[in-house]
C-alpha cells in the first residue's frame, strides 16, 4: 500500500508540473496572437484607406512598415514583417536585415526560422514557431516563442516573439518545490509505515 501511495503521488506530481508547463507556453502564445491582432488592426486601417482612395497602396505600406517599426511590448518585445519570400520587410533590432533574403538563416538549432514561419503562416494562417535567437544585448542565443501571421492584403507576414527564460525559471523553481514537497511526504509515509509494520 505504502509503495502504491508514493507512485501514485509521484505519477501525480508529474503530471501536475506537465500542465503546468503546457499552461504557461500556452497562456504566453495568447499573448503574442493578441499583439499580432493589434499589429494587423493597424494595417487594417491604412488598407481601409487603400480601398477608400485616400492613400496609395505604396503610401500605405511606408507607412505601415515605420509603425510595426516602432512599436514595442514588455522588455524587449517588437514586431517584424517578411514577405512570402522570406524577404524582411521590418526588423526594428537587425536594420541590415530589412530588404534581404532571409530563407537561409538558421537558428542555434538547425531551424530555418523564416521558412518555417512562412510555412506555418501559408498552411494555418497563423501559428507558433518555437526557435532560439539572441538578444540585442546578448551573445548567446536564448529559447524563444515566435507568433506569425499573415497578412493577405499586402502579402505580408506580421510576427512578434517572446523569450522564455522567464517561463524557465518559474518552472524550475516550482520543480524544486515540488519534488521537496514529494521528498517530505516521501519521508512521513515512510515513517509510518515502519511504526505500522512493527505495531503489527
Amino acid at each position: 500500500v505504502v509503495v502504491l501511495a508514493i507512485a501514485l503521488a509521484s505519477v501525480l506530481t508529474l503530471v501536475l508540473l506537465t500542465r503546468a508547463v503546457d499552461n504557461a507556453y500556452a497562456m504566453r502564445e495568447r499573448d503574442l496572437r493578441d499583439i499580432t491582432d493589434t499589429a494587423i488592426s493597424l494595417l487594417d486601417g491604412l488598407e481601409g484607406q487603400v480601398q477608400d482612395g485616400t492613400l496609395d497602396l505604396e503610401t500605405a505600406q511606408q507607412q505601415g512598415r515605420a509603425l510595426m517599426t516602432t512599436l514595442r511590448f514588455g522588455d524587449a518585445g517588437y514586431l517584424f514583417v517578411l514577405d512570402h519570400d522570406s524577404v524582411m520587410q521590418v526588423h526594428p533590432t537587425i536594420p541590415d536585415w530589412v530588404g534581404t533574403d532571409q530563407s537561409g538563416y538558421t537558428d542555434a538549432k538547425g531551424l530555418k526560422l523564416f521558412q518555417e514561419m512562412v510555412r506555418v503562416a501559408e498552411r494555418d494562417g497563423r501559428g507558433a514557431v518555437h526557435y532560439w535567437f539572441r538578444k540585442p544585448d546578448a551573445q548567446e542565443p536564448e529559447p524563444k516563442i515566435g507568433y506569425v501571421q499573415d497578412y493577405a492584403p499586402w502579402g505580408w507576414i506580421v510576427g512578434t516573439g517572446s523569450y522564455v527564460s522567464d517561463i524557465r525559471r518559474d518552472l524550475a523553481h516550482m520543480v524544486r518545490v515540488s519534488l521537496a514537497a514529494l521528498a517530505v511526504i516521501l519521508l512521513v509515509m515512510g515513517t509510518v509505515s515502519f511504526f505500522l509494520v512493527r505495531s503489527v
